[in-house]
């Protein structure tokens, strides 16, 4: 849970909300895939269970993950985004990292 508050500390406010929404605590955050193919599984199955149809995603979800990430470098800092892509599987660091 450290984690998770060291990186959304750098977060503006509306951020901060939309991250902790039905928050779930766990010791250990779940990994839930390993491969990139996984991970945009899982990306997919998040949209369709909040909201997909409310949003025209114009864009494969490949390109919505990078677009994300890249993001979060406008927020948080260069140390806090080494430390997110530390964590990530080998492959799915291999293509965002």
């Amino acid at each position: 849970i450290s984690e998770s508050l060291d990186l959304i500390s750098q977060f503006p406010l509306f951020l901060k909300g939309m991250y902790v929404d039905q928050w779930k605590y766990h010791e250990k955050p779940p990994k839930d895939y390993d491969t990139v193919e996984q991970m945009k599984n899982m990306v997919k199955n998040l949209q369709s269970r909040y909201g997909e149809a409310e949003f025209n995603w114009d864009m494969p979800t490949e390109e919505i993950i990078a677009t994300t990430l890249d993001s979060l470098k406008e927020y948080v800092s260069e140390g806090q985004m080494a430390h997110i892509k530390g964590q990530m599987p080998a492959e799915v660091k291999s293509v965002f990292g």
